[in-house]
This record gives C-alpha cells, structure tokens and sequence, in this order.
C-alpha cells in the first residue's frame, strides 16, 4: 500500500485561508495580518521593517500556558507589534522604536493598555493605536520616512 502525505500549504495560502475563516470574526487579528503581510512584502525596500514582529501577549489560553507565559516575563498592557528600528527625529529628539497596539474599528485600550502606553512614551518609544492595517501602514511609512507611494 502507497502512503500519501498531505500536501503542505504555503504560508500564504494558510494565512489567506484563516483570513476568510474568520471574517467578521476577529477583526483586530485580521487587520494585524494585513500589516504584517504588508511589511513583510515591503521589508527588502525598507530594511527597519524586517525589525517589525509581534508581542503576543493577548488571546485565550489554557491555564498552565497562560502560567508559563506570566513565569517567563509576560506583561499585560504591551502594545500588540514592535519596530525594533531607533530614529532621531529632526528636533533632536529619540524613539528607541515604534510600538502599535492595534485595535477593532470599535475597540478600547484595556486599563493596562492605558497604564504602559504612556510609561512607554515616557521611556522615549512612539507608540501608536491603530484602528486599521491601512492606518498602521501610514505610522509605519511616516515612522521609517517611505513615501506615501511606497505603500
């Protein structure tokens, strides 16, 4: 008997299949994808955005995960993607990096969101909340200097 073996999906493809099986489902992980896809598209152009990666602190867990996660330095409240990418800005000044928290058309910043958002902007890091893929593309591209038609 001949054994077959599943045939492997690209990355793209399985991502563009949890994209449709979840429309209208999660619309902040869904806006993050986009993003995501985007920089990883545009990161030969544009080098920082290479430096671009998720913080996945967020989402449902079974307990012990969730413990494990807490044990190894999880904190709520951090921002949902980092550019590890610092610039000086034209008046001198320094972000360390860019943090964006995204958020569903309608969402909120949690209580914890609204304690480290601003102890982050304190410690020099530009932190966005973006509402869309095309908005934190926009911070994106004016936080690394592209020009709007790069986008």
């Amino acid at each position: 008997m001949v054994r077959r073996t599943p045939a492997r999906r690209s990355a793209e493809r399985a991502a563009a299949l949890a994209l449709e099986d979840r429309k209208q489902k999660h619309p902040e992980h869904d806006e993050q994808v986009k993003l995501v896809r985007w920089a990883r598209a545009n990161a030969e152009r544009h080098h920082a955005l290479a430096l671009l990666f998720s913080i996945p602190n967020g989402g449902f867990r079974h307990a012990r995960t969730a413990a494990l996660i807490k044990a190894e330095g999880a904190l709520a409240g951090i921002p949902d993607l980092f550019l590890a990418w610092p610039r000086r800005w034209p008046d001198g000044s320094v972000s360390g990096g860019l943090f964006i928290e995204m958020k569903a058309q309608k969402g909120r910043l949690s209580a914890s969101q609204k304690e480290i958002i601003p102890l982050l902007r304190e410690r020099g890091y530009r932190v966005a909340v973006c509402y869309s893929a095309d908005e934190a593309i926009a911070e994106l591209c004016a936080y690394i200097e592209a020009s709007p038609e790069d986008r």
